[in-house]
């Protein structure tokens, strides 16, 4: 009767561990067929969905390496790929651009305080996240029956490393594709790829030596003053002046009962001669590259792809441009922003370059920054 009873507890015990094994397998496979479901929802064609599934299998790896249980790095892998996707999401709701390697480079106190302006709870909801995230992954740990050695995982993250680079070589993105809202995890595995290529051979930014011959270093702190023999007559009265950033101009005529100046309507005539009802236009990009041109009278564009986070690259290096002209003329000089201050390090920006009073959103008093004309030509 002993021998019985302890051949069905060691049948029962095998069972046990049969079932804890198949179940720590299933939560393994679900998680990685969740992010491949994630990825097929925001991943569109054959090459995007190969690079994205690439990447997945390289933030696998790198976890591995660390810690070597498929569950847990297939967690913590899962969670990243939706955080970048939802980071991305958010980027391109509030400046029409998909997320980048580039942004994890520059990184300023600006854009955390910008955040925290528009989600002022998102603190509390990420202490909540990670205190929820502990126990989660301590259950995977206790249910993950898998181990793998980290001698594979580093091949397998070295040929996903060379696939990658190969196709974003052989398929480089393209400048329009950071503004179509798709493809979020393929296009930053791609920049990855560039923006890495691009640091190791050239650096940030190639520029020449300063012609004084002081180091670029010197050259900044001592600044560059005014152009040579420019003057200015503070003593004469000048008029006011109000500079608009326009980015789009509809046509008021649509509008019964409104009376416009005579020609007012050609205005909104196209290239091709047709009437259009609404005119928009740019420098060839979003509105800080114009405000970034008017304010130093340098271009955008020259700083290759760092163009889109121009401002806050600048932002207390550039000093010299339009309001330090204006200065020199007796002028006091104001900036009246929809928005708030810290949206891509703009109040820095423009105090850098010689704004004397920055004015945001919230210092206007309004909680929304879709106000009509009239309400900043009153403030003006």
């Amino acid at each position: 009767m002993p021998a019985s009873v302890e051949t069905e507890t060691g049948r029962t015990g095998v069972a046990a561990r049969g079932v804890r094994f198949h179940g720590g397998v299933g939560l393994v496979a679900a998680l990685h067929l969740a992010a491949l479901a994630v990825l097929l929802s925001w991943e569109y064609g054959p090459f995007a969905i190969t690079l994205s599934v690439l990447a997945w299998l390289f933030v696998n790896c790198v976890f591995l390496l660390v810690l070597p249980r498929p569950g847990v790095s297939a967690a913590l892998s899962l969670a990243l790929v939706v955080l970048l996707i939802v980071m991305s999401r958010f980027k391109f709701d509030i400046l029409q651009l998909s997320l980048t390697f580039l942004d994890f480079l520059i990184v300023d106190r600006d854009t955390f305080s910008f955040l925290l302006s528009i989600f002022p709870r998102l603190r509390t909801q990420l202490i909540v996240a990670l205190v929820l995230a502990g126990p989660a992954l301590w259950l995977i740990w206790r249910a993950d029956p898998l181990r793998l050695a980290r001698r594979r995982s580093l091949a397998v993250l070295a040929a996903t490393t060379l696939l990658m680079a190969g196709m974003s070589v052989a398929a480089p993105e393209q400048p329009w594709e950071p503004f179509q809202g798709v493809n979020h995890i393929s296009n930053l595995a791609r920049s990855g790829v560039v923006a890495v290529s691009r640091l190791t051979s050239t650096g940030w930014i190639e520029a020449d030596p300063p012609a004084s011959g002081l180091t670029p270093r010197a050259h900044a702190a001592a600044g560059p003053g005014p152009p040579s023999g420019e003057t200015c007559d503070t003593t004469v009265k000048r008029p006011h002046i109000i500079m608009l950033l326009d980015e789009s101009s509809f046509d008021v005529t649509a509008a019964p009962g409104i009376k416009v100046p005579e020609g007012y309507t050609d205005f909104f005539k196209s290239m091709d001669g047709v009437q259009r009802t609404m005119v928009a236009e740019a420098t060839g990009g979003p509105t800080w590259y114009t405000e970034f041109n008017v304010l130093t009278g340098m271009s955008a564009r020259s700083f290759g792809d760092l163009k889109f986070y121009v401002t806050r690259i600048a932002a207390g290096r550039v000093t010299r441009g339009l309001p330090q002209a204006l200065q020199r003329c007796g002028y006091k000089t104001v900036s009246l922003y929809p928005t708030y201050g810290d949206f891509l390090g703009a109040r820095t920006f423009q105090k850098g370059v010689g704004v004397e009073q920055f004015i945001d959103m919230a210092e206007m008093g309004v909680d929304e920054d879709m106000q009509p004309d009239k309400f900043y030509f009153d403030r003006a």
